[in-house]
């Protein structure tokens, strides 16, 4: 029996093998490696490659190129880049997958310089829009196999897409970190300087005032608490000008959360105790919003008394960008187990559910079998529909684009809710008369809604009152459209809103945790926002965002 012949159970457990190679590193040539190496041990291929256009790749510039990431057996590639002209995706274009065998003219065209592969036939996969994978096999594949490819490639494109976004983060990460150590070199060589002629603050005044208020960071003196000094930088991180700070207590800008651990460093720093120069706070803006601050203190002599010289740089950008990374980390873990964990157990349940229907068949008139029967069915059901929620959550969503009018689609999802659910809850419906239509999906927006009303009125037990607005909006030139889903329901604290969008998070104590990240998935997708507000023994709103207006 030749490898690519195989019995059911094996093809099964080849599609098990290959789904469980794919994205499992977020380095690009080893998630490649992977797929590569675990489809040809179990296929009779003679060469397989990749290749990505340049202009998808962080490390490249010519993006008139495509460049090969993977090649196995390398033996036989040849040239590393190709023209993105060249027939490989050219004749591909508008297709997903293209079979050459070796007799036919435009075999030689679809080659780069491999070295004898002449009597092989050829299979080209798109892999979306970034690049194509290339199967050399001196057998014919199936139409079952091909098809069976073609699905194992859509999840193979979208990890390639995770690892050349991850890369990308990281470029930027490397960047930042190079410039903050300059930075970092500048300010302390800064600090040496300020010190050393502290004494001499008011002769050497002019030298020195041009450096400290062109600084990328806020420079300020602490004196007796008050702001003795601040440059232009500070005041603009802080959101108020010099004049409306200077004079001032230091601790007004300190944001509530940490304003007692603030208060305690400046006490210990200036009775002397030896502290780290450095550390993170976080500061409060003119507006009330957080700012993630790096401090960088020290003691000086100021106008013959002792005072505290503090350098500050926001670092608000730099802890988004961490909680980014962390939250792509976790998100990609979580798919991978949810995948993993679905498709392992799916089938048994089939078998089980399929089983309970022929025993119920069997035994008709067995009144306690039936009922056992029946319960089991109810429990398999359950178990069904949490593995299909793993599976949705595990794939990336994929829209089926049309106009949509959101007004219907709330009220439709209204409908769609048992008529219990909401029999003692009133509803309160405030919808804009001119709400536009937008560009969506119409049947996962549906999803949305129906989830975030069936848990509002989950949370208040069937009692209190459900308020649907919608209204058009206008956010930096750009119109959205926005939805407001509010109950009166017991609320929620802040630590758990927090993790309100992790996947598995819960705080109903059952369910599988996963609808509203699913959720938010979906309006990500749409390039939307889903905001949550809540507030203990009042309740709770979420807040949907959709762009795609239609003008």
């Amino acid at each position: 029996m030749n490898k690519n012949n195989y019995p059911a159970g094996e093809n099964l457990l080849l599609v098990y093998e290959l789904s469980l190679s794919i994205g499992r590193s977020l380095d690009l040539m080893t998630n490649c490696e992977n797929f590569v190496k675990t489809l040809m041990s179990r296929k009779s291929l003679s060469y397989t490659d990749v290749w990505i256009k340049n202009r998808y790749l962080p490390d490249e510039t010519n993006e008139k190129y495509a460049s090969l990431i993977y090649a196995y057996p390398m033996a036989y590639a040849g040239e590393k880049q190709i023209p993105v002209e060249h027939p490989i995706f050219s004749l591909l274009k508008g297709k997903d997958v293209l079979l050459v065998s070796s007799k036919e003219d435009t075999f030689a065209q679809l080659l780069v310089d491999e070295k004898g592969l002449t009597k092989e036939g050829l299979i080209i996969f798109a892999l979306g829009e970034i690049g194509v994978l290339r199967l050399f096999s001196a057998i014919k594949l199936s139409e079952e196999e091909i098809n069976q490819l073609k699905t194992l490639l859509i999840k193979f494109y979208i990890s390639i897409k995770g690892c050349l976004s991850y890369q990308q983060t990281l470029r930027d990460i490397t960047k930042h970190k190079l410039m903050e150590e300059e930075l970092r070199k500048h300010h302390d060589h800064l600090q040496e300087l300020v010190e050393e002629r502290t004494n001499k603050l008011k002769e050497s005044e002019a030298k020195y005032r041009n450096l400290v208020e062109r600084a990328n960071d806020g420079i300020c003196i602490i004196q007796d608490t008050l702001l003795k000094y601040l440059n232009p930088q500070l005041a603009r991180i802080i959101g108020y000008s010099v004049e409306e700070m200077l004079n001032t207590p230091f601790i007004n800008y300190i944001h509530p959360d940490e304003l007692a651990r603030c208060i305690d460093n400046y006490k210990r720093r200036m009775a002397g105790e030896e502290l780290p120069a450095i550390y993170e706070s976080v500061l409060r803006h003119k507006n009330g919003r957080r700012i993630n601050a790096e401090f960088n203190a020290g003691i000086i002599t100021y106008e013959e008394h002792p005072a505290d010289l503090v350098f500050i740089r926001d670092i608000t950008e730099r802890k988004q960008m961490e909680e980014k990374i962390i939250k792509a980390e976790k998100l990609s873990a979580a798919v991978q187990i949810a995948s993993e964990a679905a498709h392992e157990v799916k089938n048994p349940l089939a078998v089980i559910k399929s089983g309970l229907y022929y025993l119920g068949r069997i035994l008709p008139d067995n009144e306690k079998a039936q009922k056992t029967i029946s319960q089991m069915d109810k429990a398999t059901e359950r178990a069904i529909t949490y593995i299909n929620d793993l599976l949705n959550f595990s794939r990336a969503p994929v829209l089926q684009i049309s106009k949509v009018g959101l007004n219907d689609l709330l009220e439709k999802s209204m409908q769609e809710l048992p008529a219990e659910t909401l029999s003692a809850i009133e509803i309160e419906r405030d919808f804009a008369t001119d709400l536009p239509l937008i560009l969506a999906d119409p049947n996962r927006l549906l999803q949305v809604f129906f989830n975030l009303l069936k848990n509002a009125a989950e949370v208040m037990e069937g009692k209190g009152k459900l308020k649907i607005k919608s209204e058009k909006l206008k956010i930096k030139e750009e119109e959205i459209v926005q939805i407001h889903i509010s109950d009166t329901g017991k609320g929620m604290p802040e630590e758990d809103l927090k993790h309100i969008f992790d996947p598995f998070f819960t705080t109903k104590g059952k369910g599988t945790g996963l609808s509203l990240a699913i959720c938010q998935r979906i309006i990500e997708a749409h390039k939307g926002k889903i905001e949550v507000k809540s507030e203990v023994g009042k309740g709770t709103t979420f807040v949907v965002k959709l762009p795609g207006i239609i003008s």
